[in-house]
């Protein structure tokens, strides 16, 4: 008879399980769809060639030489073209440099000059509503209430002392392991440091390496520029042929 009612409650469990796993696989296919379709939105959205942000030397080099990669390797495909232009800008003399760093400085100041005058701000800040405006669409339902979960709100003072209290107890007290859920930044080794300062890319390397999906995906700091190559250092792109989306 105990068997009978263990076999039953296993079964029952594995049912559970089954039903949660579809639920989940269900939710998360879901997720992906409403990601595509809020970028697509976001995508679709015109903005001003000034508000651009210019490219730095090593794109203006490449766009002039692109071609002339492509006959050597034989091959057009981006990952390729990437690499070799990385490789030969590198091996570029200062005064062969010269003339992108100079044109990018000057394109670099003109855009800053604009972005601070009153119609670079007013058009920046009429496309960054415009993206939000987008983005909203596609907040799920939990977002939402995450949103509203998060937003500050007026406690009363009793309240406002019981969360000084809280805050201020050691960190073994707040939780049972006492360690931060923020995953550890990957080190960057020398060499691709120093490959990403050739590509002026220092600092998108940096802002990529952090972004909690890309450090999930485990790829290396080497694949990481790689990606910010072939997306023209765009950032948000690279991160989405890191993580397949």
């Amino acid at each position: 008879m105990g068997d009978k009612k263990a076999a039953k409650a296993e079964a029952h469990a594995e049912k559970a399980k089954k039903e949660g796993d579809k639920v989940a696989k269900l939710a998360a296919k879901e997720e992906k769809q409403n990601e595509r379709a809020c970028k697509a939105a976001v995508k679709a959205i015109e903005k001003d060639d000034a508000l651009k942000k210019p490219q730095t030397a090593y794109w203006h080099w490449l766009g002039e030489n692109r071609e002339r990669i492509v006959t050597i390797l034989g091959t057009a495909k981006g990952p390729d073209v990437a690499k070799k232009g990385g490789e030969m800008w590198k091996a570029l003399s200062d005064a062969d440099r010269q003339p992108y760093e100079n044109k990018a400085r000057e394109q670099k100041e003109a855009y800053d000059k604009y972005i601070a005058s009153d119609e670079g701000t007013a058009k920046l800040n009429a496309f960054k509503e415009a993206t939000q405006a987008a983005k909203e669409q596609f907040k799920t339902k939990n977002e939402k209430e995450k949103e509203v979960e998060s937003s500050p709100q007026k406690d009363s003072p009793g309240k406002r002392a019981k969360s000084l209290h809280t805050s201020a107890a050691p960190p073994s007290k707040r939780g049972r392991s006492g360690k931060s859920s923020v995953p550890e930044e990957l080190p960057m080794p020398a060499n691709v440091l120093k490959e990403a300062e050739a590509l002026n890319m220092v600092d998108q390397l940096r802002n990529l390496m952090v972004r909690a999906e890309v450090m999930a995906s485990g790829k290396s700091p080497q694949e990481m520029l790689g990606a910010l190559q072939e997306c023209q250092g765009l950032v948000n792109k690279a991160k989405a042929r890191l993580c397949g989306a």
